[in-house]
Order: C-alpha cells, then sequence, then structure tokens
C-alpha cells in the first residue's frame, strides 16, 4: 500500500510539472533587436507546417513597408532592395523577379501572418527561437547588439512582467500557439514553388489552351495567371449555364476568348444563338466557337450548317481527379511525344489554377506559344 502511494505521488507530481511546464510555454514573445515587442495579438507569433510566423507589421520595425493591392487580395512587403507579394487566395508567393517562393502567407483571425524564416532570408534578417519560461521568437538585423544568451539574462526579469500582465489583463482570447484549422473544402490548391525546368526535346510551336465548364470561385485565379505569363485561352461556357458577366468582361479584356459547351439535345441552334445574344449584351461581340464534353455528339452538321465551328479536345486535363503536380505532369508526358498543334481543357477546379502554373512554366522554358481559338482557326 505504501509503495502504491509513492508510485501515485510520483505521477501526480509529473503531472503537476507538465501542466506547469505546458502553460508556461504556450504564451511565446515577439522580440526586435535587443527589446520585446508588446504582448498583443497583433504582435505574437504561432507555429503552422513546422515553420514560425508572425503578423506581417512586426517587420515594419525594419523598415519593411507593407501596402495591399488587387482589392486587399495581395499583400506587398517591400524595401530599397526586395518585393515580396503574398497573394491571400492564390496561397503564392513571389518576388520582384516573378520567382515563386515556398510559404504562403495566411490569414488568421483578420490578422496576416507571414512565414519568418522566409521573410528574413528574402530581407537579410536573422532570427532564432530561444527556449526558457516563454518561447522567444527573436529576429534581428545588423542593429542587434546583445546574443541571444545575453539578451535571455538581461530581459528574464523583464519577459516574467510581460507574461504576468498580459495574462492579468483578463484576455479570453487563447493564445497562441494556435492549432492549425482545418483546410476549407473550397480552398485552391497552392501554387507550388518554381523549379529549374530541363527543356524538352520534342514540343509543339504552340498549343490551344480552353478551360470547359461554369465559372466559379476558382476561375478569376485563371485569368490572372494567364496574364502573368502572357498567355491567352479560350473559356468554353455550357450554353444552358448561368452567365458571370464580369468574369466574361474580365476575360475578353484580358485577350481571352469565350466559346460554347453543347451536349446531343434537342433545339441546340436556338440555344446557341440565344446564349450568343446574351453574350453580345454583356461585351458586343459573338462567338462562333463550340466544343462538346460528349464525345459521341450526333448534331455536328446542324450546329455547323448554322454557321458554327465544332472543335474537339485533344489533351483533357484530370485536374477534377487529380492534384496539381499529377494533372500538369499528365498533360507535359503527352507533349513530350509530339511536335504537332493540340487543344489542352482544364477545368475550374481547386487544383486548376496551380496546374494551369506548372504547364505555363514549361512552355515558357520551352518556348511554346499559347493561342486562343478564334473562328478563322479551322479545327484540329
Amino acid at each position: 500500500m505504501k509503495r502504491a502511494k509513492q508510485i501515485l505521488s510520483f505521477v501526480v507530481l509529473i503531472a503537476l510539472f507538465i501542466f506547469i511546464h505546458a502553460n508556461a510555454s504556450s504564451i511565446v514573445l515577439t522580440a526586435v533587436n535587443d527589446s520585446f515587442l508588446p504582448l498583443e495579438n497583433n504582435t505574437m507569433p504561432t507555429k503552422k507546417s513546422g515553420e514560425w510566423y508572425v503578423p506581417y507589421n512586426v517587420f515594419n520595425n525594419f523598415g519593411i513597408i507593407s501596402y495591399m493591392q488587387d482589392n486587399n487580395d495581395s499583400l506587398v512587403m517591400q524595401n530599397q532592395n526586395q518585393t515580396i507579394t503574398f497573394s491571400l487566395s492564390q496561397g503564392y508567393t513571389y518576388d520582384k523577379d516573378l520567382n515563386t517562393l515556398s510559404q504562403p502567407a495566411y490569414n488568421i483571425n483578420d490578422t496576416i501572418y507571414l512565414p519568418v524564416k522566409l521573410m528574413c532570408a528574402q530581407f537579410g534578417l536573422s532570427f532564432s527561437v530561444i527556449t526558457g519560461e516563454s518561447l522567444i521568437v527573436r529576429i534581428c538585423d545588423q542593429n542587434a547588439k546583445l546574443s541571444d544568451s545575453n539578451f535571455v539574462a538581461n530581459t528574464n526579469q523583464n519577459t516574467e512582467e510581460i507574461v504576468d500582465d498580459y495574462k492579468n489583463e483578463g484576455k479570453t482570447e487563447t493564445p497562441v500557439v494556435n492549432p492549425e484549422p482545418e483546410p476549407e473544402p473550397n480552398t485552391p490548391e497552392p501554387v507550388p514553388p518554381e523549379q529549374p525546368i530541363t527543356p524538352a526535346t520534342v514540343r509543339p510551336d504552340f498549343v490551344y489552351l480552353s478551360f470547359i465548364g461554369e465559372t466559379n470561385q476558382f476561375s478569376d485565379d485563371l485569368i490572372n495567371t494567364l496574364q502573368l505569363y502572357s498567355a491567352n485561352a479560350t473559356f468554353f461556357i455550357p450554353v444552358d449555364s448561368k452567365f458571370d458577366d464580369n468574369f466574361i468582361r474580365k476575360a475578353i479584356v484580358m485577350g481571352n476568348n469565350i466559346g460554347w459547351v453543347v451536349n446531343d439535345e434537342k433545339d441546340i441552334v436556338n440555344k446557341l444563338d440565344t446564349a450568343n445574344q446574351k453574350l453580345f449584351n454583356i461585351t458586343g461581340t459573338m462567338s462562333r466557337i463550340v466544343i462538346s464534353d460528349n464525345e459521341n455528339l450526333q448534331n455536328v452538321d446542324t450546329i455547323q450548317n448554322a454557321g458554327y465551328i465544332v472543335w474537339k479536345a485533344s489533351l483533357i486535363a484530370k485536374d477534377e481527379k487529380y492534384n496539381a503536380s499529377k494533372t500538369s505532369q499528365d498533360i507535359l508526358n503527352i507533349l513530350d511525344n509530339t511536335a504537332n498543334p493540340c487543344i489542352i481543357s482544364l477545368h475550374h477546379k481547386k487544383s486548376t489554377n496551380a496546374a494551369l502554373t506548372i504547364i505555363l512554366r514549361d512552355f515558357k522554358a520551352n518556348n511554346v506559344q499559347t493561342y486562343k481559338i478564334t473562328a478563322a482557326n479551322t479545327p484540329i
């Protein structure tokens, strides 16, 4: 019995130690050079996917200015030597030379958090994580005077006071480190970092690029990526779908084209004419280009006799089924074995924009031109 009580007491002491230690280390402080930042929501670090993140305004302490663009969808961090842009909706990051970088920004509780390691590497800063009663994420430039050990020795009492003051303020928020939020089901797949590309032995001189299906929350990213790589495409929209007027205008203004998706159904010519009238009301233009997602379309002659041109996609991406890496690689693998022009068709899925980016990076490295389909082109 005495032995059992000793074991029980030992277990309680261990549990108490773990509880106290976890409680102390749950609050993470931010230090800039030789000073702590106030312990507030807009300064406290968090850890995500094994990397430390801090609110973007922390870097303003080093003369790095910040501003939003693209209707508050992109955060730009800039000094005299470097510019880094974080696209919040697309989840990618690129520098002033449009090189894609590895880590995105995250919007957590209405605060934009930036990856510490990436920002320090790009702007010539250094950082360290100091362990103790409370974790400290310390970011430094050339103005820092103290080593980490001297910094902790000189500010140990100050650390305890900062944490105690924070706890006594009666805040109800759970201090970070925060658990990672569950990914949203409709979050687009992030664009992967850019990798060196070995030129292909065989590739077509040009391809026709197209997108098939109704527009949705992923569609605007496709137009933006096409513009980024000076590429053009044709967006084939189902004739009986609800039109997104703003998207259609933007697509045409950016140099792309609109076509129609049809199936084997009755009264198809009237549906095409009705869709064209809607297009004319939106843009002042019409489209005679038709594609079908039905391989056994029976009304081809009827459609063509009405003045429309029927095309058929050569390579249809599986972006509704696979991630961006596999989707793009499947397309590029086929192009590795042909010099003939073809029609590549993607969709409007969560992986499509990332796949499109990989494909366009490859095309740029291999001098493959991308064209939109027009009524003047002969179907291939």
